[in-house]
This record gives C-alpha cells, structure tokens and sequence, in this order.
C-alpha cells in the first residue's frame, strides 16, 4: 500500500494524488488529466509521486475501455519515464517498475496499431520511446513533428537555429510540393534555409523555388 503522505510532486505533499485518481476513473475530465500532468511531471520534472503513480496509469492504460482515457495515461507515463535519469530519490526506477513498463509497452504498441489520428499516433510513439529509455526523443519527438521544428545547436555559432521537418503535400495529384531543410555555413555563421520546390507530373525537370526561413539569430 503506497503512502502518499511520503511522497511529493511538484507543488509538495503527495497526499492529494489518491482523490485525483480516483476522480479521473470516475471521469476522465481534460482539466483533472491537466491537473496531474501539472502534479506528477510539471514541465517534464518528475518527483517521488510520478513513479508511484505508474502502477495506476498502468492499470488504466491495460484495462480502460475508453481511449481517450488510455492514451491520456499512456502520454503521461511515458512522459514520466522520460525523465527516469533525473534526480529524484527513488532508485533505478526502471528495474523497480519493471512489470508496469513492459504492461504500457503492450498497451502503447496495441494502441499504436488502432491509431488513426495522426496527433495522438505522435505521442504515443514518443510515450513508447519514454518506456524503451530512448531519452532524447522520448522528450522531444511530439513537440518536433507536431510543430514541424526543431531546436538544434549550431556548430559556428552558440545560439540555437531551428531547423523546419520536411514535409510533403500531394494534392493536386499532378504537383508536388516537398521541402526541405538546408543548413549553410556564412562565414562563421549557419543559415537554415527551408528550399520548397515544385514537380509537375508532365516535366521532365524540377524547377526550384527557394525560401529562407531562419530562426537564428544574427551572429
């Protein structure tokens, strides 16, 4: 039996986390999955409680009819196993929590499979990542595919660029618009540059059409 009293989250005392869950089996409202996102991994911190809640997420995800309910619990894990590097004073969590992690591994790839929203496909191959210890995509996948961005460091300069995903859009059938990333080097500085180009199904060549988008700032 867990005593929350010993455990803390981010705003203190864990106390409060049995009532929270009990109220988001009850009703799996958005406002209750923020308040414990916010309680359990603020800002991807994790603390004593998170891990103590991975049994309950586990549950839910593996058991919950309601898919919502299940992908919300399995973004929130994986979220948590993100940051089991971090210092929190509760031990190799990963051993620890060993059957729960290979449970919401189950959970995530089954629900990968059913996913048809490309949203919720994201952040349930980036929670998917947090149970397998891929660290750094585990935190920052969902953030760059849905925004389609990237922070990265730029080897001539110290500030961070963004650098743009390449995208593809296929409609009309007969044109085709990709883009695509380029980083060149200015003196000591890098430009990130998005070239978008254009292929009409009927020409035997491309023709180009570059933009510039930087987010660098000026060196």
């Amino acid at each position: 039996m867990t005593d929350w009293s010993r455990l803390s989250h981010a705003y203190g005392s864990a106390e409060d986390i049995p009532t929270l869950l009990d109220r988001i089996a009850w009703e799996p409202k958005p406002e209750l999955w923020s308040d414990l996102w916010s309680a359990l991994c603020h800002q991807g911190s994790v603390y004593s409680a998170s891990f103590a809640a991975l049994p309950w997420l586990a549950d839910m995800a593996g058991s919950d009819d309601r898919e919502q309910a299940v992908n919300d619990a399995l973004a929130l894990a994986g979220a948590i196993m993100a940051g089991a590097e971090q210092p929190h004073g509760t031990g190799d969590v990963r051993v620890e929590h060993a059957a729960e992690v290979e449970s919401l591994l189950t959970a995530v790839n089954r629900q990968l499979r059913m996913a048809s929203d490309r949203t919720d496909y994201i952040h349930l191959l980036e929670a998917m990542l947090g149970f397998e210890g891929v660290v750094g995509w585990s935190e920052d996948l969902a953030w760059g595919l849905g925004n389609e961005e990237y922070a990265v460091d730029c080897p001539g300069c110290r500030p961070a660029c963004s650098s743009f995903l390449a995208s593809e859009d296929s409609s009309p059938p007969a044109r085709t618009t990709r883009s695509r990333t380029v980083m060149s080097r200015r003196g000591r500085c890098c430009r990130l540059t998005r070239q978008t180009w254009t292929a009409s199904a009927s020409a035997s060549t491309t023709s180009h059409s570059p933009t510039v988008s930087t987010r660098s700032p000026t060196c």
